[in-house]
């Protein structure tokens, strides 16, 4: 009898961290952190293309602003987390990962002065 109770305590917890940890919905933080320094990123590189001429010469920020853009599907995920797997969180953290890397790649085009013209 023993036995059975002291087996019933150990378990009786596990189960409900468990039910607790499938209730919870997925973990954001690491997509929070990639969304974060997307949007520092995007920010610090379009000061520096202001600093340099860019927004003066047509076009020059589109291609910057759409991969920013790309990324407005994560504003949802971490609005409605318990609508996502935890897979699914993790492909957007990576796509968000990639966005950034892509948005980065503007930055020593927009730190040399804009050749107006």
């Amino acid at each position: 009898m023993k036995i059975k109770r002291s087996l019933f305590a150990v378990l009786i917890p596990v189960l409900v961290l468990a039910l607790a940890a499938c209730s919870s919905g997925p973990d954001m933080s690491e997509l929070t952190d990639a969304y974060n320094k997307l949007n520092e990123t995007y920010s610090e590189i379009v000061s520096i293309a202001i600093e340099n001429g860019w927004d003066q010469k047509e076009g020059a920020l589109e291609s910057l602003d759409s991969a920013k853009e790309s990324a407005s599907f994560v504003e949802d995920m971490l609005e409605n987390p318990d609508q996502y797997s935890q897979e699914q969180v993790d492909e957007f953290t990576a796509q968000v990962n990639i966005i950034a890397e892509s948005i980065e790649g503007f930055r020593d085009t927009f730190s040399e002065p804009c050749p107006l013209g």
